[in-house]
């Protein structure tokens, strides 16, 4: 797989965070609003509950409960409720006290069913989800216990079963509406991350593609010019370090090249005399004694070239760094004299 050029990875890995933090706020923010929206729907629910329980009494006269409020003001009510529906039983007989809104199609509990409630306070609650033909609702189920009035003396205790059920359509078009917003944020807000994204990779990108470019030109011999923006940035020292490098580089290319010509210029003189003896020799008949002196002449000029071989491979290794240096006294008068002689020697 081919790899993602710099700007293209600045983008994708700024997009992708971008995105990742916008998702996993919006999730958040989702499930918050959804856990205060249900909430909300609670303390309604409790809070009309409370209100039903205050409204119920004991009728002295017909010996029963009855439900104080008049039932068409309680109808009226419950229609400006929209979804909402309510009962009121006398319990555990399961007498009907009050019904309010569309009837209530769960079943009610046995008769053991308030065995594990609390009842020490007043009053016990539960909350339970479920769904019917209307949609998806969430019910408070409380059981109330009302001691006798002091003040009265055919006043009696009763235990009541109150049920107040809400429809929780509001609550999921209202889910479905921040859901859709959180889209419709987390796609604008992800172009313009694509945007900025683009932006920071010209911005990052930009000063090393000059740089890039500035270095692509640079020749042996010429002058090294590199951007410099003076910020004194990462950029800025990459710069630093590849002028640096060039001139390093420079400078081993230009002594290579003198070591070249040093070479060159050396062993020029050692092979003209080595040439010129041996057409000398080759010229006529000689004897003996003169091929001696030849051959002599021939071995002595070898000889100060691989001096002058040496010498050379010493520098080059100075040059490289690989060897140390070190210091010697010469004869100069002894070197004055070899060159004088091998001076006369390529002029015989």
């Amino acid at each position: 797989m081919k790899a993602l050029r710099l700007r293209a990875q600045v983008i994708t890995w700024f997009v992708l965070l971008t995105t990742t933090l916008l998702i996993a706020g919006s999730t958040v923010m989702y499930w918050n609003t959804r856990d205060n929206l249900l909430m909300d729907v609670d303390a309604r629910l409790r809070a009309h509950a409370t209100g039903l329980i205050a409204l119920c009494d004991w009728d002295e006269h017909a010996e029963a409960v009855e439900f104080e409020l008049d039932e068409e003001l309680a109808n009226r009510i419950s229609e400006s409720r929209a979804g909402s529906s309510e009962d009121i039983f006398v319990w555990p007989e399961a007498r009907l006290v009050h019904q309010s809104g569309q009837p209530i199609t769960a079943e009610l509990p046995d008769a053991s069913w308030n065995a594990h409630l609390d009842l020490t306070q007043g009053e016990a609650m539960e909350f339970t989800d479920g769904s019917d033909a209307s949609g998806d609702f969430r019910r408070c189920q409380v059981l109330a216990y009302t001691p006798p009035d002091p003040e009265e003396l055919d006043s009696h205790a009763f235990t009541l079963l109150i049920r107040v059920q809400e429809n929780l359509a509001p609550v999921h078009a209202e889910l479905a509406r921040l859901l859709g917003f959180m889209v419709l944020f987390t796609l604008a807000a992800g172009l313009l991350a694509l945007l900025l994204g683009y932006m920071l990779a010209r911005r990052v990108g930009g000063p090393l593609q000059e740089l890039g470019a500035a270095a692509s030109q640079i020749r042996a011999g010429r002058p090294v010019h590199l951007p410099h923006r003076g910020v004194d940035d990462e950029v800025d020292r990459l710069s630093e370090h590849l002028h640096d490098a060039f001139l390093r580089l420079d400078e081993a290319l230009q002594r290579q090249t003198r070591f070249t010509s040093d070479a060159a210029h050396e062993l020029r003189n050692p092979i003209a005399v080595i040439q010129n003896a041996a057409e000398i020799a080759l010229r006529r008949e000689r004897s003996s004694e003169e091929y001696q002196h030849f051959f002599a002449d021939v071995l002595a000029t070898s000889s100060r070239m691989g001096r002058v071989v040496d010498a050379l491979l010493l520098l080059a290794r100075l040059d490289a760094g690989k060897a140390s240096s070190g210091f010697q006294q010469v004869d100069l008068a002894e070197v004055a004299r070899d060159s004088a002689s091998a001076q006369a020697q390529g002029s015989a």
